[in-house]
């Protein structure tokens, strides 16, 4: 339990997947909501259950690991493990386990979810088209505007610069993407 209560209240309402594990026998002392969410837990069902008790992973290995990890003095950062989520399926997500320094028989545990493939494909896809989409439309048009007699520079020249703009657009979302493939979200 954390010292203060207001503290405590505050960590209970956090939506990150989070929460306070005793080094000594991995049990529960407490869990934000967003880790109670998270996994589909219930807080006094929670506090006082070690995690492997509470199935929160999904294999032996990944267990054994966070183990190792809790004994460790300097704790781990950002390691993948196979969890269960609340619907009991598996997934990949990197955990943290950071010492508390105000308690040192506890360590702070925090979950961070992998973007699945597929979800990352399709938000890309999803990012991508729209500016593609404008740079097709307003080249076609520019093509039209080359049909008339007199062209209307002034037309013509808008257009370009939305091609360009939204080609800066493209641009940016592919730079986006490979840093967070290099270095994860920042």
């Amino acid at each position: 339990m954390m010292p203060d209560s207001a503290q405590a209240a505050a960590f209970r309402a956090n939506l990150e997947p989070q929460a306070i594990v005793r080094r000594q026998d991995g049990s529960v002392v407490d869990a934000s909501r967003g880790w109670l969410v998270h996994f589909g837990l219930v807080h006094e069902d929670t506090v006082g259950h070690t995690l492997p008790e509470l199935e929160i992973f999904a294999d032996a290995a990944s267990q054994r690991r966070f183990q190792v990890a809790l004994e460790r003095s300097d704790g781990m950062q950002d390691a993948e493990f196979a969890l269960r989520d609340r619907g009991g399926g598996v997934t990949r997500g990197r955990v943290t386990v950071d010492p508390l320094p105000s308690q040192p028989e506890c360590c702070l545990v925090v979950v961070r979810d992998n973007v699945p493939v597929s979800e990352m494909s399709a938000t890309l896809a999803h990012e991508l088209n729209q500016p593609l989409a404008a740079i097709m439309a307003n080249a076609l048009a520019g093509l039209r505007f080359m049909d008339r007699d007199p062209i209307d520079t002034a037309e013509l020249r808008s257009l370009l610069q939305d091609i360009v703009a939204d080609d800066r657009r493209a641009t940016e979302i592919i730079h986006r993407l490979r840093a967070f493939l290099r270095h994860g979200v920042e």
